[in-house]
């Protein structure tokens, strides 16, 4: 529901020992948001109103439903939600 996906690109300069420990942790923190998008998401959060985030992504799941008829695809049965569509 809230897209913000990390910034990955970066660089350090550490003795060999501390690269070491930090590639050990790099697995991890590579999946965690920025700051500046978790202070904006925390902020949106003041103003969100699910009823309307709940309409939004039933269009989008209507739309989805709807142009996926005009695909060769066989589709067995109509999606009702959920990450993944198919």
């Amino acid at each position: 529901m809230f897209h913000a996906t990390g910034w990955k690109v970066s660089y350090l300069l550490a003795s060999e020992n501390l690269l070491e420990n930090f590639r050990n942790h790099q697995q991890y923190i590579s999946y965690s948001s920025n700051s500046p998008c978790q202070y904006a998401i925390a902020k949106y959060l003041d103003v969100f109103d699910p009823v309307e985030n709940q309409k939004m992504m039933q269009n989008k799941r209507d739309i989805f439903n709807e142009l996926i008829q005009a695909t060769p695809l066989v589709i067995e049965e109509i999606s009702q939600g959920g990450f993944f569509r198919l």
